[in-house]
C-alpha cells in the first residue's frame, strides 16, 4: 500500500499527539481510520508519529485531499542528506495564497508507521513550515478558494441581528411589521421623531410584502426582466470534474443541506449532465452546520466575461452622502432571486456523494461567473429612472437618500412601489430606516460627508507592530484603502519603504523609526477627518506642499466662508524629482498648471484649520529667522456688470462689506457707450466707492472675461477707448494693499446683471437711478456730488438698512427713471459708515410723531383720530394692536428690509403674503397697507416664481375639431414603446382614427420610422378610403420628418401638428389609443407577448361598438348597415334568415332604402357630434383662467415635460424657466 497523502512538520515543533486522535491501522491492502471511542465525531487533523530512514519524526499530518508527499527542506537537511541526492524536477507548486513555489527535487526514503515500512517519494519544498497552509495540488489543479467556489443561500435562521453588523451613530429600534400572527421584525431609527416613526412603520406595514423572512416568500424576479445565462466560448468542451473526497461523517449533514435547497426550490434533480461540478462542504464557524459550496472553476473558465459596467464605488459613496435622512436596504439572498435561463440550467449540475444524487441550479447561485453583472443589470433596469436621484445601488446594497423626513417617506414609497411591481425582495433583518448616518461600501455616509468606519479604525488602532515584510504589506494595503482621508500619507509611511525593498534572504528589522511612524499613523487615524463631496459650480482650491522626498496636496471647496476637505493626495518623489530645490519644484508645478487655466496663488495667510493642519503634516525642517505673523483679512467684494442696448446704457454694482453688509446700486449712463465700456464704468464705480470708504483689501468679480483679463494683466488692451478706463482702474487699484479680480459665470453674477439691465431700460422696475451725464472716470467724489445736490435735505435721508446687522441686504437699487426726470437730482451718497439714499417720499410717521410730541399743533382731524392708537417710546413710534401689544412703526425703506428678511433672509422660507403679514406682526412691526405690500413683494419674488406651482387650469377655451363628412380628416398617433414586445418583435402600434365615423385602423410595428408611417398612410388610408383633407399628429420625430411632409404635400394633404406636451390637442387619437389598449389588455391575460395577434380583434370590437358621440357604430356610418355577427349565423337571426327569401327586386328595394337611410344617419350623427362637442367645451371652459399677453410683456415658461429634472438641481429643479419677453402674438 502506497501512502501518498502525508505531510511532515519539522521536529522543532516538538508537538504531542492529539487528545482525540483517530486510530490508524495500515494493512497490506487498505488503510483504515476509526473514530476514537470517547467521541461521536472527529473533526481534528490526523497526526501520526513515525520514522523516515530510521530517524524519528514527531508529527506527520495525513491529508486525504493531497496529491503528493511534501517534506520541508529544513527536515531534509536534518536527516543528514545532501542536495546531490535530490532528483531534479520541473514541478511548480501553487499554495493556497496563490504564490508559486518551486520544488527543489524529489527524495526517496523509507517511511515507517507502526510496524509497517514502505518506500515513499517526497517533494522537497523550501518553506518555513509545511502545515495545512502549504498542502497543495499540482499546478494543473486549480485552487479551492472563496473566490473560485460558490456558496449556497444563507440561512434565514442564522442571519445576525442588524445591530451586530450595521454601523450607525443612531440607535436602532426593532419594530414588528406583521399582523400579529407571526413576528415580522425590522429596524428603524430609535431617535426619530414620534410622528415620523409612526408614518415609517405604517409605510412598512403597507409594503410588508416586499420583505422576505422565509424562502417561500421569494418568488424571484420575472424571467422577462432578467435571466442569468452561461454562454460557452468556442473551443471549450463540456467538462466533468472528478469526485472530491471528504469525510464520510459529513454525508448526513450534506444531505440535510441539499434537502433544504430542494424544499426552497433553488435546485432540482438533474439527468444526463454534460457539465458536472463537485461540491466542497465547509463547516460554518460556531454553528457546526455545513455550507455546500460548488466548484464552478471549469465552467467559469469556459464562460466569456460579461462587460456590463459595474458602478464606481467611490462615486456612489460620494453620491450617497450629503443627505439628512438615509435608509439602508439589503437584497434578500441576493443572487438567489434571479432564475437561471432554462437552456443553461444543465451547465450548473453538481454531484453529491453516495446516494444523495445529481442536481442542477434553478436560480443563479454564488460562484457563477458574471453573476454580479447580471444582478446589477437587473437593479438598473428596475430603478433606472431613480438611480442617482433618490437612491444608490451597488449590487444588493441599496441606499435611499433624502434631505427631509417628509420627502424621505415619499421616496421610500416610490422605491417600495417599484420593488413590488417587479417582485424584488429585501432582507428585513439587514435594513435600517430613517437614520442620519450609516455604513455604505465600507464607509460612513451622512449629511456632512464621508468618514471612515469606526470598526476599521479600531482594527488599525489595535493592529500590532508587523513582524515580517508580508505583514507590513498587509498594513499598507489597509491604509491605502483610506488614502483620501489621510494627509501626507506618503510621508507617514516613508519609514516603511526600506522594509518593502528587502530581499528574501535579508533579515527583517523593525526599528525605532518604523515604530514611531507606526504610532503616529495610529494616532492620526484615531480622529480621522470628514471629507466632503465636491459641489458642482463652486471653485476648487488645491494646496500643494513639497518635502524632501514627498509631495502632497489637499483639494478643498469653500462654502459659507469655510473651507472643507474634498480629498488628500500624496506620493513619493522620484529621485530625479528631488534634485531641484523646494522653491524650484513649486515654480515648475505652478508653470505646468497654467496649461489647464489654473491660476497659481502663493499662500499669504491661513484661512482655516484645514490649511494649518495640511502645513503641519508637511513639515520641513528649515530654520527661519524672525517671527511669522498670520493675519486673516476679509476683503470688500465687488460684483459689477454693464448693459448697453437700444433703450440706453446702465451699470449695476453689488458691494459686500467685511462684516457681511450688502449694498446695491444702479447707475444710468446718459451718454452712449459700448457694452465693454459699460462694464468698465461699473468696475470704476465700484472701485471709487471702495476708495471713498477707505477699503484696503478688495476682491472684484465680473462676467466680462475681456475686462477681467485686461485688468489682471493677462490680456493686452489694444483699444484706445478702453485704455482710458483701464488706466483709471489701475490708478485706483494702486491705492489698495491687496486687490484680486476674478471672472465668474453670468449666472453667478445675476444680481449685478439685473441692476445693470434695470438701469439701461432693458428691464425697468420702479425705483431710483443715479444718473451720470459723463463717463465715470471723469468725476472724482460721489460724496461731494451728493452734498452739492442735496443741500438742506439731510433730515429726509434714510440709511439703507440696519447698521451693524450681519447678513442684511441693504438695497441701493434704483430703477424706473423713464418718466421721472424730476428724480434725477437724487444721487447715491457713500461714506465710511454706510451708503445713504435721500428720502424718496414723505414719511407717513412724521405727522403722527410731531402731533404726539406737541398735541397743540394744528393737524388734520384724521391725524388726531389716528393718534389714539399710537405712542412714542424713546423717540420711536409704536402702534397698539387690538390686544394691546405695541408694534414698532416702520417707514417705506425699512418695511422693504424687513419684508426681505422675513421672506428670503436667513430664517425666511419664501412664505406666502398672508404668512409674511402674520410673521411681521408677530415680530412686532407695522406700517400702513402691510398686506398689500406683502402681496407685491411675494408676487415679485423671482425665486417664488421660478419654483412656483404649475397651474393646471387651461388658459384658453376649447376649440373642438368637427369634420362633417367621412374620411375627410384622420388623427394619427403611436402607442409605445410597449413592454413586453410581441413575440415577433413589435414594440409600437400606429393608430389612425377618422374624425367623423370614428373608424379606426391600426398596425403593429417594430420601429417607429417615417418609412413605416408613409407605408401605413398609403395602404391603410389612401388605398382604402381615398385621399383625406387633413392628417392631425403630434410633433413626434417621425411625423415631422422631411419625408413625411414631402409625401403629404405630393398628395395635397394638409399635415396638422398639435401643441407639444399637450395630449388634449390630439384628443381623438388619444381616445382611440385608450380604447384599443383596454380591449387588448382583456385578451392577453395568459399570453402577453401575443398582443399583436389580438390587435385585429380589438379593432373589430371597436368598429362594431356604439360610439358615445355619434350614438351609432363606426361600421354603420361607413357601410350603411350593421355588421352580421357570428352569433347571427350560428343561431339564425331574423334578418339573416329572411335574406334567403328575398327576390332580386326585393334586394334592390332593400339596398335603395339602406342607401337613403345612410345620409340621414350621417346627418343625425353630425348633430350628435356637435352636441357632444358643445357639452365637453362647456365643461372644459368652466375651468379656463384666461391669460392675455401683450408684446413686450415679461413671462415665465413652464419647463416641459412636467417633472423634468435638470442635472444641476436634480430633485430641486425649478418648475419654470425665464423670464422671456413676448416678441409677437401668433
Amino acid at each position: 500500500m502506497d501512502i501518498n497523502m502525508v505531510c511532515m512538520l519539522p521536529m522543532e515543533f516538538c508537538a504531542m499527539d492529539e487528545a482525540e486522535v483517530a486510530q490508524f491501522s495500515l494493512g497490506p491492502k487498505d488503510a483504515v481510520f476509526e473514530k476514537p471511542d470517547e467521541s461521536n465525531r472527529h473533526m481534528k487533523p490526523l497526526y501520526l508519529k513515525g520514522h523516515v530512514d530510521g530517524k524519528p519524526v514527531s508529527r506527520m499530518l495525513v491529508d486525504g485531499g493531497a496529491a503528493m508527499n511534501l517534506m520541508p527542506y529544513s527536515l531534509f537537511k536534518k536527516l543528514g542528506r545532501e542536495d546531490d541526492e535530490l532528483k531534479k524536477t520541473n514541478m511548480i507548486l501553487n499554495g493556497f495564497n496563490g504564490e508559486p513555489t518551486e520544488a527543489k527535487g524529489i527524495f526517496s526514503a523509507e517511511l515507517t508507521v507502526g510496524n509497517k515500512t514502505l518506500p515513499t517519494a517526497f517533494f522537497i519544498v523550501d518553506v518555513q513550515e509545511a502545515n495545512l497552509e502549504w498542502l497543495q495540488k499540482r499546478v494543473q489543479e486549480y485552487r479551492s478558494t472563496k473566490d473560485d467556489i460558490g456558496e449556497t443561500v444563507e440561512d434565514f435562521d442564522e442571519v445576525e441581528k442588524l445591530g451586530k453588523w450595521f454601523t450607525s451613530a443612531d440607535p436602532l429600534e426593532e419594530v414588528d411589521t406583521g399582523d400579529g400572527t407571526k413576528p415580522r421584525p425590522t429596524f428603524v431609527n430609535k431617535n426619530m421623531r414620534a410622528d415620523y416613526k409612526v408614518k415609517i412603520i405604517e409605510l412598512l406595514k403597507e409594503y410588508v410584502d416586499w420583505f422576505a423572512w422565509e424562502y417561500h416568500e421569494m418568488p424571484g424576479l420575472s424571467r422577462e426582466l432578467v435571466e442569468h445565462r452561461l454562454p460557452i466560448k468556442p473551443g471549450f468542451r463540456p467538462y466533468k470534474q472528478p469526485p472530491r473526497r471528504f469525510n464520510p461523517l459529513l454525508y448526513d449533514r450534506v444531505k440535510e443541506e441539499i434537502d433544504r435547497l430542494l424544499k426552497a426550490g433553488f435546485i432540482r434533480p438533474c439527468r444526463y449532465a454534460e457539465w458536472l461540478s463537485s461540491i466542497v462542504p465547509v463547516e460554518k464557524k460556531g454553528s457546526g452546520k455545513i455550507r455546500v459550496c460548488i466548484d464552478f472553476r471549469d465552467l467559469n473558465k469556459a464562460t466569456p466575461k460579461d462587460e456590463y459596467p459595474m458602478p464606481i464605488a467611490d462615486m456612489m459613496i460620494n453620491d450617497a452622502s450629503g443627505h439628512k435622512v438615509i435608509s439602508f436596504l439589503d437584497g434578500n439572498a441576493g443572487y438567489n432571486q434571479i432564475f437561471m435561463a432554462e437552456e443553461d440550467m444543465y451547465k450548473t449540475a453538481f454531484w453529491c456523494p453516495g446516494f444523495v444524487g445529481l442536481f442542477e441550479w434553478v436560480i443563479m447561485t454564488f460562484g457563477l461567473k458574471n453573476a454580479g453583472a447580471t444582478y446589477q443589470r437587473a437593479m438598473n433596469l428596475i430603478f433606472h429612472d431613480l438611480l442617482g436621484i433618490i437612491l444608490e445601488i451597488y449590487i444588493d446594497d441599496i441606499v435611499v437618500k433624502s434631505d427631509g423626513m417628509e420627502g424621505h417617506i415619499a421616496d421610500l414609497r416610490l422605491a417600495f412601489e417599484r420593488m413590488r411591481r417587479y417582485g424584488l425582495k429585501m432582507n428585513p433583518l439587514k435594513c435600517a430606516f430613517g437614520v442620519s448616518v450609516g455604513k455604505f461600501l465600507g464607509f460612513m455616509v451622512h449629511k456632512r460627508g464621508v468618514e471612515i468606519d469606526p470598526k476599521k479604525i479600531e482594527k488599525i488602532r489595535d493592529y500590532k507592530a508587523p513582524t515580517c515584510k508580508k505583514e507590513v504589506q498587509k498594513l499598507l494595503g489597509k491604509v491605502n484603502y483610506l488614502i483620501r482621508f489621510i494627509s501626507n500619507l506618503a510621508g507617514k509611511i516613508n519609514a516603511f519603504v526600506p522594509i518593502l525593498r528587502l530581499k528574501k534572504e535579508a533579515d527583517f528589522t523593525w526599528g525605532a523609526k518604523q515604530q514611531e511612524a507606526f504610532e503616529k499613523l495610529k494616532r492620526y487615524l484615531s480622529t480621522p477627518p470628514v471629507v466632503r463631496v465636491p459641489k458642482a459650480g463652486k471653485p476648487f482650491r488645491l494646496y500643494i506642499a513639497s518635502e524632501d522626498k514627498v509631495i502632497g496636496a489637499v483639494l478643498t471647496q469653500e462654502e459659507d466662508g469655510k473651507e472643507y476637505i474634498i480629498t488628500y493626495l500624496s506620493r513619493r518623489l522620484l529621485d530625479v524629482e528631488t534634485r531641484p530645490i523646494l522653491s524650484g519644484r513649486i515654480g515648475k508645478w505652478a508653470y505646468a498648471l497654467i496649461e489647464y487655466d489654473l491660476p497659481y496663488e502663493p499662500l499669504k495667510s491661513m484661512k482655516g484649520q484645514i490649511v494649518c493642519d495640511f502645513i503641519v503634516y508637511h513639515h520641513i525642517d528649515i530654520a527661519y529667522e524672525g517671527e511669522v505673523c498670520l493675519v486673516e483679512v476679509i476683503p470688500w467684494r465687488i460684483y459689477f456688470d454693464g448693459s448697453s442696448c437700444k433703450e440706453g446704457q446702465g451699470t449695476g454694482v453689488v458691494l459686500f462689506s467685511p462684516n457681511g453688509m450688502c449694498y446695491e446700486a444702479s447707475v444710468r449712463l446718459e451718454y452712449y457707450c459700448t457694452n465693454n465700456e459699460a462694464e468698465y464704468n461699473a468696475l470704476l464705480f465700484g472701485l471709487q466707492v471702495m476708495e471713498m470708504v477707505g477699503a484696503k483689501y478688495v476682491e472684484a468679480f465680473g462676467d466680462s472675461e475681456l475686462v477681467v483679463q485686461q485688468v489682471a494683466g493677462i490680456y493686452k488692451c489694444l483699444d484706445e477707448s478702453l485704455n482710458r478706463y483701464l488706466d483709471s482702474c489701475l490708478d485706483i487699484i494702486a491705492n489698495f494693499d491687496n486687490f484680486v479680480i476674478r471672472h465668474i459665470a453670468r449666472r453667478d453674477n445675476s444680481r449685478a446683471n439685473d441692476l445693470a439691465q434695470q438701469a439701461s431700460g432693458y428691464n425697468v422696475k420702479k425705483g431710483l437711478f443715479l444718473i451720470l451725464e459723463e463717463p465715470v472716470l471723469n468725476f472724482k467724489s460721489l460724496c461731494e456730488i451728493g452734498k452739492t445736490r442735496d443741500q438742506g435735505r439731510s433730515d429726509r435721508r434714510c440709511t439703507a438698512g440696519l447698521t451693524g446687522d450681519q447678513g442684511r441686504s441693504d438695497r441701493l437699487h434704483a430703477a424706473g427713471l423713464t418718466g421721472h426726470p424730476e428724480r434725477s437730482d437724487r444721487p447715491c451718497v457713500a461714506g465710511l459708515t454706510g451708503l445713504v439714499w435721500p428720502g424718496t417720499e414723505e414719511d407717513w410717521r412724521i405727522p403722527l410723531i410731531q402731533y404726539l410730541k406737541d398735541p397743540t399743533l394744528k393737524v388734520d382731524r384724521k391725524i388726531r383720530r389716528q393718534a389714539f392708537k399710537y405712542t412714542l417710546l424713546d423717540g420711536d413710534l409704536y402702534r397698539r394692536n387690538i390686544d394691546g401689544v405695541l408694534l414698532k412703526c416702520l417707514d417705506k425703506d425699512q418695511s422693504k428690509v424687513v419684508m426681505g428678511e422675513v421672506h428670503e433672509g436667513i430664517c425666511g422660507t419664501h412664505q406666502s403674503a398672508h404668512k409674511m403679514n402674520w410673521l411681521l406682526r408677530r415680530a412686532g412691526f407695522y406700517w400702513p397697507k402691510m398686506i398689500d405690500d406683502c402681496f407685491k413683494y411675494y408676487r415679485g419674488c423671482e425665486a417664488c416664481q421660478w419654483f412656483g406651482n404649475v397651474q393646471l387650469a387651461p388658459a384658453a377655451v376649447l376649440n373642438p375639431i368637427i369634420k362633417p363628412w367621412p374620411f375627410r380628416g384622420w388623427a394619427l398617433d403611436f402607442i409605445g414603446q410597449i413592454y413586453p414586445s410581441s413575440s415577433k418583435g413589435h414594440r409600437f402600434v400606429l393608430v389612425a382614427t377618422d374624425y367623423f365615423t370614428k373608424w379606426a385602423e391600426a398596425v403593429p410595428l417594430k420601429n417607429m420610422t417615417h418609412t413605416e408611417l408613409i407605408d401605413f398612410i398609403l395602404k391603410h388610408i389612401i388605398h382604402r378610403f381615398g385621399i383625406p383633407q387633413t392628417l392631425t399628429t403630434d410633433q413626434g420625430t417621425s411625423f415631422m420628418s422631411k419625408e413625411v411632409k414631402s409625401f403629404t404635400e405630393s398628395y395635397g394633404i394638409k399635415l396638422l401638428s398639435s401643441s407639444p406636451y399637450y395630449a388634449q390637442a390630439n384628443g381623438q387619437a388619444e381616445s382611440s389609443n385608450k380604447t384599443l389598449l383596454k380591449l387588448v389588455k382583456k385578451k392577453i391575460e395568459e399570453h402577453p407577448k401575443r398582443w399583436h395577434e389580438v390587435l385585429s380583434e380589438a379593432l373589430w370590437a371597436h368598429r362594431i361598438s356604439k360610439h358615445g358621440a355619434t350614438k351609432v357604430t363606426p361600421f354603420e356610418l361607413v357601410y350603411g348597415q350593421e355588421v352580421v355577427l357570428p352569433v347571427e349565423v350560428n343561431l339564425g337571426s331574423l334578418r339573416y334568415i329572411k335574406q334567403d327569401d328575398l327576390s332580386s327586386e326585393g334586394y334592390k328595394t332593400l339596398m335603395g332604402d339602406n342607401l337613403d337611410e345612410v345620409i340621414d344617419k350621417r346627418l343625425k350623427a353630425l348633430e350628435e357630434i356637435e352636441k357632444e362637442k358643445k357639452r365637453v367645451a362647456k365643461a372644459y371652459n368652466k375651468r379656463v383662467k384666461a391669460k392675455l399677453f401683450q408684446v413686450g410683456d415679461l413671462v415665465w415658461k413652464t419647463i416641459l415635460p412636467l417633472g423634468t429634472r435638470s442635472k444641476e438641481f436634480g430633485k430641486w429643479s425649478p418648475s419654470w424657466e425665464g423670464p422671456y419677453r413676448v416678441c409677437g402674438i401668433v
